[in-house]
Parts: C-alpha cells; sequence; structure tokens
C-alpha cells in the first residue's frame, strides 16, 4: 500500500485523503477535563468534543483512544468512556515519558474534524 505525504497549509505534512483515517484522540485534557486527583473515574466529560469524536467514527474512521494513565486503570478508563458513549476502535494505555509530544502529524480535534467531514 502507497502512503502519499502531503503539506497542509501550515507546511505539515499529511496522509493522503483517502479513508478511513486511523487517528489518535488523547483522553484526558480532550475527552475529559483534567483532573488533580487519582479519581478518574469521576472525571467530567467534555460532551463537545465526544461529539466531534463520535461524528468522525461515525463516518467511518477507527479512532484510537491514548491516554498517559497506566495499564492498571485499563478497566476503569473503559467503563468510563463506555458510560460518556465515546465510540472508538482501540484504547492504548500508557504514553511516552516526556515534557512534549513534537509530532509533524499533529492537528487539534477543530481542524481534523473539519478536514475530514
Amino acid at each position: 500500500m502507497t502512503i502519499y505525504r502531503l503539506m497542509d497549509m501550515k507546511g505539515r505534512a499529511v496522509m493522503s485523503d483517502r479513508k478511513p483515517w486511523i487517528l489518535a484522540i488523547d483522553l484526558d485534557g480532550i475527552l475529559a477535563k483534567p483532573i488533580s486527583s487519582d479519581k478518574y473515574e469521576v472525571a467530567i466529560p467534555i460532551s463537545e468534543n465526544i461529539e466531534k469524536v463520535n461524528k468522525l467514527f461515525d463516518l467511518g474512521h477507527r479512532i484510537m483512544i491514548y491516554t498517559a494513565r497506566g495499564w492498571f486503570l485499563y478497566d476503569l478508563t473503559e467503563k468510563w468512556l463506555k458510560k460518556n458513549n465515546v465510540k472508538y476502535t482501540q484504547l492504548v494505555m500508557g504514553k511516552l515519558y516526556c515534557h512534549a509530544n513534537v509530532d509533524d502529524m499533529n492537528y487539534t480535534l477543530e481542524e481534523i474534524t473539519e478536514k475530514l467531514k
């Protein structure tokens, strides 16, 4: 399979517009409001972002939810996603431990929703 790399208006590399895209969506801060404790089960959902992600899922895109939460929180996290009606293809626990993630494929949820509608 050939993957074509294109540049967007901001000079970032992007994949071709062929569907479906595989989208990695961060959980805390994007779908759930950040909390200052380990009480993840009571994290407040960000409804407008969940709606956007669900629409992308309904359009046929693969949604990979990823989080810095450890694997021991997998069941709790999966229950939170189900309780808040988040549609997704895969849940990935644990992120790279770093201060910042610099990547040439980054988009905001608003940018990707507009691009793939």
